[in-house]
């Protein structure tokens, strides 16, 4: 057990230290003070339905110090494409991997010259 294991454990215990604990049990001993961050905050947001605010804060706190307005964007953008996604399978809008299949076959039939503007 890592000496920061002890000293929370010296603390009032609430549930948040209790998993904040447990989470350190379950890291290997050479782990980074990156990774511990991270693995707290991913904790964190699995934990408690967040704002898009706070979701978006901690998806761009995961990226690295380098990251560019583009990465981030593109972070935030494969966030609203999830969320889309989730709101469609939620909604039934789904397709079987059948029918996918098949519109993706009718694809090629239809194309069999140059597309024409």
């Amino acid at each position: 057990m890592s000496s920061a294991t002890v000293e929370l454990e010296q603390v009032d215990s609430t549930s948040a230290k209790a998993e904040v604990i447990d989470l350190l049990r379950r890291l290997p001993d050479n782990v980074s003070l990156e990774r511990i961050v991270e693995e707290i905050i991913m904790t964190a947001c699995e934990k408690e339905v967040e704002s898009d605010r706070s979701l978006a804060l901690a998806a761009i706190s995961r990226l690295p110090t380098s990251a560019t307005f583009e990465d981030i964007e593109d972070e935030i953008q494969l966030m609203i494409g999830l969320r889309e996604a989730d709101d469609d399978i939620a909604a039934g809008r789904v397709f079987s991997h059948e029918e996918v299949m098949r519109i993706a076959a009718s694809w090629s039939t239809q194309s069999s010259g140059p597309h024409e503007p």
